[in-house]
């Protein structure tokens, strides 16, 4: 679970969700626990699932927005 204080706040020069995550858990498994709690669409989750897929260990997208479409419409 995320406490108040392991949300960015004003202060902080920079959030890094590594140093506020005492669990061990990845960016990738943390992203999908957010979609799974957001109701939305299949379509929706589908294209929420890619791009967190399309997301590196340091949180930067590596594949292209065309790459990313077409592996959602191929």
């Amino acid at each position: 679970q995320t406490s108040a204080s392991s949300l960015p706040s004003n202060d902080d020069d920079e959030w890094d969700f590594t140093a506020r995550t005492s669990s061990g858990e990845s960016l990738h498994s943390h992203l999908l626990w957010q979609v799974n709690l957001a109701p939305m669409s299949d379509t929706d989750r589908m294209i929420a699932v890619t791009i967190i897929d399309s997301i590196n260990n340091d949180g930067y997208l590596e594949e292209s927005l065309e790459e990313i479409l077409a592996a959602i419409d191929p």
